[in-house]
C-alpha cells in the first residue's frame, strides 16, 4: 500500500517567521535607542552633579555626591524598566492578535461542529 507523504501535516503555520523577525528587529532597535538615550541622560545628570560638587571646599548640609549619583542611576534604570515593560506589552498585544487570527478559524469550525454542521 502506498500512502501519501506527510498525511497529517498541518495546513496552517503557527510560527510566522516574518512576524517574529519584525518583532525582533523592532526590539533590537528600541533597545538600542533606549540605551543610547539612557546613556545620554546619565551623562548629562552626572556632569551636572560633578560640576556642582567640584569646587565645594567644606561640607554642606546637602546630600552627598554618592547619594546623588545613586538617585540618578535609579532614575535611568527605572526609565529603562518602564520602556521594557511597554515593549513587552506591545509585543504581547501583537502576538495575541496574531494567535487570535489563527484560532478564529478553529473557533468557527468548533462552533459549526457543535451545531452538527459538518459542511466544508
Amino acid at each position: 500500500m502506498n500512502q501519501a507523504p506527510f498525511p497529517n501535516r498541518r495546513r496552517v503555520r503557527l510560527v510566522d517567521h516574518s512576524l517574529q523577525k519584525s518583532l525582533l528587529v523592532a526590539l533590537v532597535l528600541m533597545e538600542t535607542a533606549g540605551v543610547a538615550l539612557a546613556i545620554w541622560m546619565l551623562y548629562q545628570a552626572l556632569g551636572r552633579i560633578v560640576d556642582v560638587n567640584t569646587y565645594r571646599v567644606h561640607f554642606s548640609g546637602g546630600p552627598s555626591i554618592s547619594a546623588q549619583l545613586f538617585i540618578e542611576g535609579l532614575r535611568v534604570l527605572g526609565g529603562m524598566l518602564a520602556l521594557n515593560v511597554l515593549a513587552l506589552f506591545a509585543a504581547d498585544r501583537i502576538w495575541a492578535w496574531y494567535v487570535a487570527r489563527i484560532v478564529e478559524q478553529l473557533d468557527r469550525l468548533m462552533g459549526a461542529s457543535s451545531a452538527l454542521d459538518f459542511r466544508p
